[in-house]
């Protein structure tokens, strides 16, 4: 969330892949993640920035069993 502290000091907001994965994103494997950015403070909303690429889906396997 943009209000939370954390996200104001640190300038990130993090999205969880369970959200890119399904509708209406549907993200697969090694696909590129883009953004496009709208700061909104005190003095109303910036313009939308150019889109970027910040990342590529990637999914950690579980630790393998009965080796």
């Amino acid at each position: 969330m943009g209000t939370s502290a954390y996200t104001l000091t640190n300038r990130v907001c993090n999205i969880k892949l369970d959200t890119l994965i399904v509708a209406p994103y549907s993200l697969t494997l090694n696909q590129e993640i883009w953004a496009k950015i709208i700061a909104i403070n005190f003095y109303g909303e910036s313009p939308i920035s150019s889109a970027g690429k910040g990342g590529l889906v990637k999914l950690i396997p579980d630790a393998p069993i009965n080796l």
